[in-house]
């Protein structure tokens, strides 16, 4: 058979923008690739109703069909005290039958390629996609945010049920002790978020040389707004009322019990921390939680020992952070963990 002859391979998929009705197939490429369940409700919340305005979203199509998807959310994040645009990268998927031909660098390069308007990409990857994010210039592994533990009770179903037991004594001994004396500061609910919520946000500049601003319509929005959530928001005040810090916290069902989750800190000082910290571990507790995890990176040189004068002890490897400037304007800094302060309310979790 001459080579005119033979049959032309088959083109690859064609990348393009999302359009309105693409909901259903991305729901059910997400159902595929993730073998879980997610409501439209809740998609359109994390992609359509963001605080910065829709996600930028690129999908691979192939015969009429959606095989490939990944999804920019904006931010805006302090550099250096500069409001600048962040893409959290999401979702980034490509369906089985379509690995293989190019489709995952294709989604990468047709964001990174497209007139985006953003500063500088995040994302928070499993360890394999982190390594293939660098790979397409996605961003550097800068490496993982902490996850700080404070144990309550054992677990029957939990292994080495002994050795554990004495363990969970040993650190409820350890937090008991670490977290005297309490400190003397009023823990109330955050009735709403308004005005003294985007003065602590603006404040927050100067915390980290870079931080997402936790104003409070970004809070409304991630705490509040989602369909199916159930979190408290807890603010510390001083004496004369003014906010110093404010925490967000929940719990979740496990396949070895209820687990408590501090969600999001944000706080001016090391004693409002510590006051927030101990008032969420015990709120979760005295529901039930056999532990309280805390997923936080805050740079400043007291938070570590606040966290463990609160019981809280380092566990686990943590999520895994990725980011990579793309204007002149975030320059390096951007590029360094050392450089953030990051909370669980950041990633795609919680």
């Amino acid at each position: 058979m001459a080579d005119s002859e033979r049959e032309a391979p088959s083109p690859g998929p064609a990348l393009r923008t999302y359009r309105p009705g693409d909901e259903q197939a991305i729901q059910a490429m997400y159902a595929t690739v993730f073998g879980k369940q997610r409501s439209l409700e809740e998609w359109r919340w994390r992609f359509r109703d963001a605080p910065d305005g829709p996600a930028l979203i690129h999908v691979l199509e192939r015969d009429g069909r959606l095989v490939g998807h990944i999804a920019h959310v904006g931010f805006v994040v302090f550099v250096e005290g500069r409001r600048l645009r962040l893409a959290h990268g999401s979702d980034t998927m490509v369906l089985p039958e379509a690995r293989g031909r190019d489709g995952m660098p294709r989604l990468v390069r047709g964001f990174l390629e497209s007139e985006h308007g953003f500063d500088l990409r995040m994302n928070f990857p499993t360890d394999r996609a982190a390594v293939a994010m660098e790979r397409l210039g996605g961003g550097r592994g800068l490496g993982r945010i902490p996850r700080w533990v404070r144990w309550h009770t054992p677990h029957p179903a939990l292994p080495q049920p002994g050795r554990f037991l004495i363990a969970c004594r040993a650190t409820r001994l350890y937090a008991a002790v670490a977290s005297w004396p309490r400190p003397r500061i009023r823990v109330e609910p955050l009735a709403q978020l308004g005005p003294e919520v985007d003065e602590l946000a603006e404040a927050s500049a100067a915390f980290a040389p870079c931080i997402r601003v936790r104003d409070a319509s970004y809070l409304r929005w991630r705490w509040l707004d989602r369909a199916g959530g159930s979190w408290t928001i807890r603010a510390a005040r001083s004496r004369g009322g003014g906010l110093r810090g404010l925490v967000v916290f929940g719990s979740q069902e496990s396949e070895h019990g209820r687990r408590g989750l501090i969600a999001e800190i944000l706080v001016r000082d090391a004693a409002a921390l510590r006051a927030l910290l101990l008032d969420a571990a015990g709120t979760l507790t005295g529901n039930g939680c056999l532990s309280v995890a805390c997923d936080y990176l805050d740079p400043r040189p007291w938070a570590r020992r606040a966290l463990y004068r609160s019981g809280f002890l380092p566990h686990g490897t943590g999520i895994n952070v990725v980011c990579g400037s793309l204007s002149e304007r975030a320059g390096g800094v951007p590029e360094r963990l050392a450089s953030w302060y990051l909370t669980r309310g950041d990633t795609d979790l919680a």
